[in-house]
Parts: structure tokens; C-alpha cells; sequence
């Protein structure tokens, strides 16, 4: 029976190294396995929210599900349960991905995090990002209003996947800074090159069916927090956000939180936030590249794209199927390797943190083509053509997990 077999790697902001990010996201061993990722958006920090802790709690209440009814949760119903038990102030986005029997994935995902499903150098599978307006993604929040955002709103999709194929959970971080083709090459160029390697000494955290937490210690000199490198703790799912760890789960995300969402202010034709605490809507707030403009006395932010822009032949089939360059058999080397017990969570922690760094990368280079720069050049406005004529990459929080279908 066909399972996941994950790894994760985090790089928080740079200007929040020390404090973590508000990314949040959790492996589940138990059953056939299940992934989780979520953005806190920090507009709330402006309230003395801190936007890390509701995406941690989020992930938590969404991990003692997925442990709990294993390969027959169904990923909408997590989040909304999930969302429901999180009661402290903040929002956040939250996409969950469970392995059911037959070859089943089954997903839901609420915002612009996502998944893309990779299958011999292409990616076959991608989740739309959802958003209301640019730079503002639909977000699970608290308290909640008559207008907030809910699980009902989720994306939902049920793929029927196959031995070797690669699964990546990530937030915006990724998705906003590499093309989906280029995420494609980089998977099956980290597999071949980790599988021509020596064998790891350890396959922690996942071994075994325990989990592990990615703490302070175990992120490296250049900023990653790697799931796979801090140990086994003996626990069956991992919550993850650097930095600090969690009770029932192990709760990994580097530092304790700050934010890579923010809000605009209260008269940014539509962008800002009601007073008095009340739930809403928060666009994100950009604390480095790219800077803040001023627009006829409204604050404009930088955000995320809504779609990735390929330029390339692609058909809609609950995403958009996008068709890269062919590499090598990237299903038959996972597989073959998987049987003869070569590939373990070592490997999939090994790809994760290649996209995490490339795509912090590129969030620093002003000259990088990327979605995010191509995204607001398409808004046509001139703050747009200033800042991104010449590309540029979006400085943010990056979460990538990863998981082999085997």
C-alpha cells in the first residue's frame, strides 16, 4: 500500500531570523501519512498579536485530527475543525494533504499556500492560489466574522498518484520566488544527486514512525531549519515552527514569531482592517525588498501572485497541469531506490531544503525573473513597473515540505 515518506526545511525572513516567522507545518506518520502547512499573517502584530502562535495552534488542533482518524481524515473537514478549535486571535492560511488507500491523496487548502504533485520532471498537479484581492490570501481567522473566510472555501482535489511520485507542500515563500519547472528540475536533480551520495548515518526524525521537532539548534550556519536533522523524539506527528516545540506534537518553526504578513492601513481602498480587534482580512506587510509606496495617499503592498506564469501549453484539471522540460525518470529512480531501502526521509529533507534555499535565493536577487515579479508587473501600476521592470524575488518566510510516494 502506497505511503508518504516526507522531510521539511524552513528559512524564516531574514528580518526575522531570530525570532522564526509565522510559517507553522506539521508530518504525520500515523497511517499512511499526511502533510500540513500554514502562514500566520502578521497583520496582526500591529494588536500585539503574535500571528506565529494562532498559525502553530492552528496546525496542531489540525495534527491531533490527522492523527487521530489517520488515513480516513478528510483534509476539508481537518481544517475546519482545526479552524473551530483555534480560539486565540489571528489568521492564518492552512493546507492539508492526507494518503488514503489506493493510491488516493486527497487535499484541501484555504489561501496561497499549495501543493504541486511532480512526476518524472513535471508537474502534473498545482493548486490555485486563492486570494481576494492581490496580496490579500484567503485566511482562516478568530475571532470570526460573518465575512471571514472558512474551510467551506477551501480548494479540495483527490489525485490518484503513483509509486516515485513527489509531493511538495509549501508556502508562499516558494511558490511566490521559483517557477513550477524549475521546482520540477530541482526535485529530480536533488534525488539523483542525494541517491549517488553516501547513505546518511540516521533517517531521523521519521524513522520508526516517530516524528521530530526542527528546534533552534538544528538550523544551519546559511538560516534552514531541516526537519530531518534535529533527531527522533518519539513522537507520530511533527508540528513544526522553528524554534520552539509543542505538547502533543512536535512543534518545529525557527524561532518563536514575528510576521511575513502585514496589514495596510485603514484607508488602502480596501486593504486595511476594521478597529476594535474584530476579525478580518489582512493583506500581507513586505519588511525588506520590496519597499513600501505611497499611492495617492493610500499604502500599496507587494503580494503574491494568483497563478504562475509558465509560458508554456498547460490544460486546467483541478489546477493548472503544467508541462516542463523531461528529466530523468525521476518515478523510477524514487521507486526502485524505495525498494531496495536506499531512500528514506534523509532524501526528501534533502530536496525540501534545496527549494527552501533556492528560493531564498532568489527573494534576494533584484534582477531574478520570478512569479512574484511577474505578477506585479501584470497590475500595470507604476510602482509596479518601477520596482520590478528589471524582476526581482519576494523576501519572505519560506516552509517547503516534501514527501515520496513509495
Amino acid at each position: 500500500m502506497l505511503r508518504l515518506l516526507p522531510g521539511a526545511a524552513n528559512i524564516p525572513h531574514i528580518a526575522k531570523t531570530e525570532k522564526g516567522g509565522d510559517d507553522a507545518w506539521a508530518v504525520v506518520t500515523a497511517g499512511l501519512g499526511a502533510l500540513v502547512v500554514a502562514d500566520g499573517v502578521s497583520g496582526w502584530a500591529s494588536e500585539g498579536v503574535d500571528a506565529a502562535a494562532y498559525a502553530r495552534a492552528l496546525v496542531g488542533h489540525a495534527t491531533a485530527v490527522l492523527e487521530d482518524k489517520a488515513e480516513a481524515a478528510d483534509p476539508r473537514a481537518t481544517i475546519r475543525t482545526a479552524h473551530h478549535a483555534t480560539k486565540m486571535p489571528g489568521s492564518s492560511t492552512l493546507c492539508v494533504a492526507v494518503m488514503q488507500p489506493g493510491g488516493r491523496l486527497s487535499i484541501a487548502n484555504l489561501g496561497d499556500s499549495g501543493v504541486r504533485l511532480i512526476r518524472d520532471g513535471a508537474v502534473v498537479f498545482r493548486t490555485k492560489a486563492q486570494q481576494h484581492s492581490f496580496n490579500t490570501p484567503y485566511q482562516l481567522s478568530h475571532p470570526v466574522s460573518e465575512s471571514a473566510d472558512d474551510a467551506g472555501k477551501a480548494e479540495t482535489a483527490l489525485l490518484v498518484v503513483r509509486p516515485g511520485d513527489v509531493v511538495v507542500l509549501a508556502t508562499d515563500g516558494l511558490f511566490d520566488n521559483v517557477f513550477d519547472d524549475e521546482v520540477a528540475q530541482i526535485v529530480g536533480r536533488t534525488v539523483s544527486e542525494r541517491l549517488a551520495a553516501p547513505a546518511p548515518l540516521s533517517d531521523a526524525p521519521y524513522s520508526g514512525g516517530s516524528g521530530g521537532c526542527c528546534r533552534s539548534s538544528s538550523i544551519s550556519s546559511d538560516g534552514v531549519c531541516a526537519s530531518g536533522s534535529s533527531g527522533s523524539s518519539g513522537i507520530s506527528g511533527s508540528v513544526c515552527a522553528s524554534g520552539s516545540s509543542g505538547s502533543s506534537g512536535s512543534v518545529c518553526a525557527s524561532g518563536s514569531s514575528a510576521g511575513s504578513g502585514g496589514r495596510a492601513s485603514s484607508g488602502s481602498s480596501g486593504r486595511g482592517c476594521g478597529s476594535g480587534g474584530g476579525a478580518c482580512t489582512r493583506p500581507r506587510l513586505l519588511l525588506l525588498r520590496p519597499p513600501l509606496h505611497a499611492t495617492n495617499g493610500h499604502n500599496h503592498y507587494h503580494s503574491a501572485p494568483s497563478h504562475q506564469h509558465q509560458h508554456r501549453d498547460h490544460q486546467q484539471h483541478g489546477g493548472h497541469v503544467c508541462h516542463a522540460p523531461a528529466l530523468p525518470p525521476l518515478s523510477r529512480l524514487v521507486t526502485s531506490a524505495a525498494a531496495e531501502g536506499r531512500i528514506t526521509s534523509f532524501h526528501a529533507t534533502a530536496v525540501a531544503r534545496a527549494l527552501a534555499t533556492t528560493a531564498h535565493a532568489y527573494a534576494g536577487n533584484p534582477c531574478r525573473r520570478t512569479p512574484w515579479s511577474v505578477a506585479a508587473l501584470d497590475l500595470g501600476e507604476p510602482w509596479a513597473v518601477r520596482e520590478f521592470a528589471a524582476g526581482g524575488g519576494k523576501m519572505d518566510d519560506i516552509t517547503v515540505v516534501v514527501a515520496f510516494v513509495v
